[in-house]
């Protein structure tokens, strides 16, 4: 999972890659002023008949932990997800 992350003082963002999930694949945590977030991309196989070729996509748990440079209060940090990217 591809990471960008900027911010100062008063403000941290986080914009994290994560193509193909939908909001209850995965969690998001601060403890200790790290950022984590983990869950599990479901493999939904196609319906029409054959066989896969090529299977590069990546399917199953995931876990990504980024330290944050700056106090970050859990209880007022806020998450979103659009268009395959998580931003905190």
């Amino acid at each position: 999972m591809n990471a960008d992350l900027y911010g100062g003082a008063d403000k941290v963002v986080v914009k994290v890659e994560a193509p193909g999930l939908v909001n209850n694949d995965f969690d998001i945590s601060i403890v200790n002023n790290v950022l984590t977030i983990s869950g599990e991309k479901q493999f939904q196989r196609e319906t029409m008949k054959g066989e896969y070729r090529i299977l590069e996509c990546a399917y199953g748990r995931f876990s990504r932990s980024i330290p944050l440079d700056y106090e970050v209060d859990s209880d007022t940090a806020k998450a979103s997800y659009d268009k395959g990217n998580i931003k905190n």
